[in-house]
């Protein structure tokens, strides 16, 4: 559906773009469309742009509608914006208006024709209303969306735009799409700095660049060893670390070097070469596995990581390694991590 639904070379006349935006008003595949980044060709189209179409449709619909240029991405870009800003969906219908016609305060008269495009939207299922003066997008993700493009386009004209968003955790995850509408030497600078502060969302923003993510990644992995507290960071982004940051053979010989630390990051590393490099990352694994008996948080990592790609064969003779590097051990810990 994904592939379908973000293939350029469609064009979506007006029924399809209703039948989509059906689809998409229903949470879990709005949700796969924009936490799933998907490389589709050799450009890289980003699941957003299939929203985006649908919000065009709309766009065109209300410019008929009021005989003026709408444009729903601009209009409700702001608006997004200041939404996540204050920590809430809720909208202002008087705000709404204002952003669909903006010489509606200079201009009472064109009250009725604000209110006609407003009364669309709502009918169209792209905003809901709590009553009369109260609405919101239909979904938290798209209001996200909208937020993130909107605030691309600032940074892009001054990267400090960056500075305060990135102490406000309820930008977390529209800061992690904003490198998709970044160009290549913005991207750069922007993930550097988001790098700097906060380590977990740079994972997150990685995933969606367009730009020299394999180079992103390996930003990431070499940070690692200045990681202070790596316990305990991990201890609270251990899955979404593992399943979010996009590695691959490149990034294979910085994570052998992790493999060696004595801490989490080696935890990490094990886990992260398995998907880099498949039943490559067996044997180092494994050597590390039985140097550190005694260490039960990597040999339950460690051990997970290379059960996926081992074969039965494999298996005999690890069965075999390790009863030999068990023999004589009477320490607790270590039959524990050995087990």
């Amino acid at each position: 559906l994904a592939e379908v639904l973000t293939d350029s070379r469609i064009d979506l006349g007006q029924r399809h773009a209703q039948d989509l935006f059906t689809i998409l008003r229903r949470p879990i595949f709005l949700a796969a469309l924009l936490t799933k980044r998907m490389q589709l060709n050799p450009g890289g189209t980003h699941p957003a742009a299939a929203i985006e179409s649908v919000v065009r449709s709309y766009s065109s619909q209300l410019s008929e509608i009021s005989g003026r240029d709408v444009n729903l991405l601009e209009a409700l870009g702001r608006l997004a914006v200041n939404a996540i800003d204050s920590g809430q969906e809720l909208m202002t219908a008087s705000s709404v208006r204002i952003a669909l016609l903006p010489g509606l305060q200079s201009n009472p008269g064109e009250l009725e024709t604000a209110d006609s495009l407003l009364r669309s939207l709502i009918e169209s299922g792209l905003f809901c209303a709590y009553d009369d003066a109260r609405i919101s997008l239909y979904h938290q993700s798209l209001t996200e969306l909208l937020a993130a493009r909107t605030v691309a386009q600032d940074i892009a004209r001054d990267p400090r735009v960056l500075e305060p968003i990135l102490r406000q955790r309820h930008w977390d995850f529209s800061l992690s799409l904003v490198l998709h509408y970044l160009d290549e030497p913005a991207t750069m600078a922007a993930f550097s700095r988001i790098l700097a502060v906060d380590l977990a969302l740079a994972v997150k923003c990685a995933r969606f660049s367009e730009f020299h993510r394999s180079e992103l990644v390996t930003q990431i992995i070499k940070s690692l060893p200045q990681v202070p507290n790596i316990g305990k960071f991990l201890g609270c982004h251990f899955p979404e670390f593992k399943e979010n940051l996009p590695v691959d053979s490149t990034h294979a010989p910085l994570l052998r070097e992790l493999l060696c630390c004595k801490d989490g990051r080696a935890t990490i590393a094990a886990e992260l070469l398995a998907v880099a490099v498949g039943e490559a990352a067996v044997e180092p694994i494994l050597q590390q596995l039985l140097l550190r008996l005694d260490d039960y948080d990597f040999g339950r990592h460690g051990g997970e990581a290379i059960s996926k790609l081992i074969t039965g064969d494999q298996l005999a003779d690890i069965i075999a390694r390790f009863c030999a590097a068990t023999a004589g051990l009477n320490d607790l810990a270590s039959f524990h991590g050995a087990r």
